[in-house]
């Protein structure tokens, strides 16, 4: 693919839609995401655009489907959509890279959990707030309200990456495979919370699979939080919550009213109950 090429996805895509795209679906991606680095993105002249579709076409093509249960910033489209596409909304302190497939869910449903939502840490995205994780411990009295986005198990790999400081497809990241889907359904009910990373939001979390979907019989719901380690450090004290920021804090006010029909108030009270509420239980799942 020369510059001057009026779509280079395109005319790629039409090299390769006489071989056996299954076969070569994940060659396709990594060439794909390639392309759009090296020959489109320093090129202004060309359309961006391109790019989603092409990534549009490949999708569905030997594609394994999750849903991915936002609970925080991510209840709102077009927060989640910077982890997709790349950049920032309003209150952000620096751009999100993007995934390597830029295309936007399939579908997104609500549901509410019987885990409890609790700020901590200080981020420098959000003003130096704390951010928000879920607690795998069973709490009645704050359950948590999710939002959940239709991506493919790649797309979750990139958002998953980017929560936690990687680029999408970089070496240090361990990526959830099949076959880790498969050993997550196997340990329900005695352990929803897995281990990957070293990091704020290394812990993942299955927590069930969307059996009413219109997509599939059944698709795992997935999300992420603290690892075991961490989490015991805030049940025990020795680790303070910390309140969010006022943006970070409007953001996920936006998707709950975006997603859950709430207004302004009853979701600032949903918020502000679940901010100095403590921590109780023991680590259960490691």
């Amino acid at each position: 693919l020369e510059y001057g090429t009026p779509d280079p996805i395109s005319t790629l895509f039409a090299v390769v839609s006489s071989i056996h795209v299954q076969q070569c679906h994940g060659v396709l991606r990594s060439c794909v995401y390639r392309v759009e680095r090296d020959l489109i993105s320093p090129r202004s002249s060309l359309s961006c655009n391109c790019k989603v579709s092409f990534m549009a076409a490949l999708n569905g093509v030997g594609q394994r489907y999750v849903w991915y249960a936002s609970f925080g910033s991510n209840m709102m489209k077009a927060r989640l959509m910077c982890y997709l596409q790349g950049g920032r909304v309003d209150g952000m302190k620096r751009d999100m890279h993007g995934a390597r497939d830029p295309s936007p869910p399939t579908d997104s449903e609500v549901c509410t959990v019987p885990h409890r939502l609790f700020f901590g840490r200080s981020s420098t995205t959000w003003g130096g707030g704390g951010v928000c994780f879920l607690d795998p411990c069973p709490c009645e009295e704050f359950p948590s309200k999710l939002r959940l986005w239709r991506v493919t198990l790649d797309q979750f790999n990139d958002i998953f990456a980017q929560e936690n400081g990687y680029e999408p497809g970089d070496d240090g990241m361990e990526a959830v495979t099949e076959t880790h889907l498969d050993e997550f359904r196997a340990a329900v009910p005695d352990r929803v919370h897995h281990d990957f990373l070293d990091s704020w939001y290394g812990g993942v979390l299955y927590l069930g699979d969307q059996s009413e979907s219109s997509h599939a019989l059944s698709e795992p719901i997935l999300s992420f939080t603290l690892p075991s380690a961490d989490l015991e450090l805030f049940r025990k004290r020795q680790e303070q919550t910390n309140p969010p920021s006022e943006a970070y804090i409007n953001v996920i006010k936006h998707g709950l009213v975006e997603a859950m029909c709430m207004d302004d108030a009853d979701a600032v009270q949903y918020l502000d109950e679940r901010i100095d509420a403590p921590l109780s239980g023991e680590v259960f799942l490691r």
